[in-house]
């Protein structure tokens, strides 16, 4: 009897107790922040291996299930934290070859995001990974989700975009305005903490 007590018990244990950062836990999320500083490269495979968010140039590469879980309890009051992994390389492409040469030693660059909801606001703070400090940190009232058509001169054909703001009525079309705006009245603030770009 006692034997069968003991296995109940250890099961009932590993139920409740959640996994790492996919349950979350604000405390377990931030350690993972700040478990690792490298380089861009090492980074992009280091987060593909926890439980990151990982975007690559744009383009949502891992971690949709973490974010969703994430979305979901920030809805539902609870307090929670997601890493988020934005990776970017250098397009000389789209760009003239004098900026490219002046650039290129830049990139690969690898930005860090710990977003925590602590039930009643969501707090950014961002590091590159070959950094250990904090490079910002900022507070947001609100996480707003949108979903469209990419403008037709895009190299995508439609976005998904999860933004922090202030003002929950904001429109996706708002912030657009402002970020291209050159009138400081103009500007909201802002922080886009998902953007997919889907072909």
């Amino acid at each position: 009897m006692r034997k069968i007590m003991i296995l109940f018990l250890t099961a009932l244990m590993i139920l409740l107790v959640p996994s790492c950062s996919r349950s979350g836990q604000i405390g377990q999320v931030k350690s993972l922040y700040e478990e690792k500083v490298c380089p861009a490269n090492e980074a992009l495979e280091w987060a593909k291996s926890r439980d990151a968010v990982v975007f690559e140039d744009g383009r949502l590469t891992s971690g949709e299930d973490v974010w969703g879980k994430f979305y979901e309890n920030a809805g539902k009051g609870k307090k929670c934290a997601v890493l988020v992994a934005d990776y970017m390389t250098l397009d000389n492409v789209n760009m003239s070859e004098e900026l490219y040469e002046q650039e290129k030693d830049n990139y690969p660059v690898m930005e860090l995001y710990l977003l925590e909801y602590d039930g009643d606001v969501f707090t950014i703070n961002i590091r590159e990974s070959d950094k250990k400090d904090t490079s910002e940190t900022k507070s947001f009232k609100y996480l707003l989700h949108f979903t469209g058509d990419a403008p037709s001169q895009a190299l995508y054909k439609t976005y998904d975009e999860y933004v922090l703001v202030n003002d929950p009525d904001l429109t996706h079309e708002r912030i657009i305005e402002s970020m291209v705006s050159s009138i400081l009245e103009m500007h909201v603030e802002h922080f886009t903490v998902y953007r997919n770009c889907i072909d």
